[in-house]
């Protein structure tokens, strides 16, 4: 969603109850972990992702900045979420 007054700028108000992880096959059958790290770097949220598509409720996680951490066995990949 685009602000109408400013180029290029996105905003976004939309409510996210749920993160959706897309692993490649290889990776599910090896098995990855989810960590899901709150702003001060506290894991507050461990899950072993078996499956190509899992989704994870993030509703029960309170307002503020988390990263999600994907750990493959050859790669970690890191994505901020912002909850409000």
């Amino acid at each position: 969603i685009r602000d109408y007054k400013v180029t290029g700028v996105q905003t976004c108000a939309l409510p996210i109850y749920t993160l959706t992880v897309f692993l490649r096959k290889e990776n599910a059958a090896s098995g990855c972990e989810l960590r899901i790290y709150n702003a001060l770097g506290s894991v507050v949220g461990f899950r072993q992702l078996t499956s190509e598509t899992e989704t994870i409720a993030v509703s029960e996680y309170q307002r503020g900045i988390y990263t999600a951490e994907i750990l493959t066995e050859d790669r970690i990949t890191r994505r901020k979420l912002i909850l409000y």
